[in-house]
């Protein structure tokens, strides 16, 4: 019988809150080629967030979640 839990669990999984603006509600995407932080730095790179809020990160098998905005930031302005 195989398992519903990824095997691949184990993984920090960043996702970006977008504020769409008036007309769209505040959404949580994670990148299309992942979720890892290389994924949403080259996400945000390609300006691909319409008015980002925050950054969070979390790791279900570890049983944590944090905010990242701040380490995202501070990546993205030497790029």
């Amino acid at each position: 019988m195989s398992s519903m839990v990824p095997q691949h669990n184990e993984q920090d999984i960043y996702l970006v809150e977008d504020d769409g603006g008036a007309s769209a509600p505040v959404r949580y995407e994670a990148p299309a080629l992942g979720s890892d932080f290389e994924a949403i730095m080259m996400d945000f790179l390609e300006g691909n967030h319409q008015c980002p809020c925050r950054v969070a990160v979390f790791n279900i098998a570890q049983g944590w979640v944090r905010d990242a905005s701040a380490e995202v930031d501070h990546e993205l302005r030497p790029r």
